[in-house]
């Protein structure tokens, strides 16, 4: 990264510089606008991708999977009938109640 940085400021420097030279006092310093504006159109991309990523994670944290949820409760009727049949020990059952709970 650190390369690619000093290969970006080697290949910038040049064409700055060459600007500034050729400015007419009538543009006003704005010889860095030629460099920035291909970078100017990902400013509101960064910014849409973040308000996106912030979105999703606000919704997945106020609604929670219900797949996850189904998917506990299945564990723990599944345990419940083993336990019940007698084909695990109250030891093992009380264990595993603990591992499906995640506590």
């Amino acid at each position: 990264m650190r390369y690619l940085i000093m290969a970006f400021c080697l290949v910038l420097a040049p064409l700055a510089s060459a600007r500034a030279q050729n400015a007419s006092a009538s543009s006003c310093g704005a010889e860095w606008i030629s460099w920035w504006a291909p970078f100017h159109m990902l400013v509101p991309l960064l910014f849409f991708g973040l308000v996106a990523v912030g979105v999703i994670v606000l919704v997945r944290k106020l609604w929670p999977d219900e797949q996850r949820h189904r998917t506990s409760s299945q564990a723990h009727e599944l345990l419940d009938e083993r336990y019940a049949k007698g084909e695990i020990e109250r030891e093992e059952y009380l264990r595993r109640r603990q591992d499906i709970r995640g506590s």
